[in-house]
């Protein structure tokens, strides 16, 4: 037995798994053996088809995790401007 969905109460012990959600469909293709997921013998899984412009997206979006992810580096001190910062003439 299994249960999907954004939220829900299980009603009996078992294992949870947090799986994609193109899974859910072919969840009779896996099986929970020695402590792990894995493709029954003689199934195979079908992933999804990414069109390229959600590649182009994804690709973006790890550029700008890894871009946030960097230092700051500082852009209001004296040392970096050929003004002073009281200089107001």
């Amino acid at each position: 037995m299994y249960m999907h969905g954004v939220a829900f109460t299980p009603e009996r012990n078992g294992t949870m798994f947090i799986v994609d959600k193109w899974l859910i469909p072919q969840i009779d293709k896996v099986q929970f053996k020695d402590g792990t997921l894995s493709v029954k013998e003689g199934e195979k899984l079908i992933p999804p088809v990414k069109s390229e412009r959600q590649l182009q997206i994804e690709e973006m979006e790890r550029q700008l995790a890894a871009l946030k992810a960097e230092p700051e580096e500082p852009t209001d001190t004296e040392e970096q401007t050929e003004v002073s910062l009281l200089d107001y003439t």
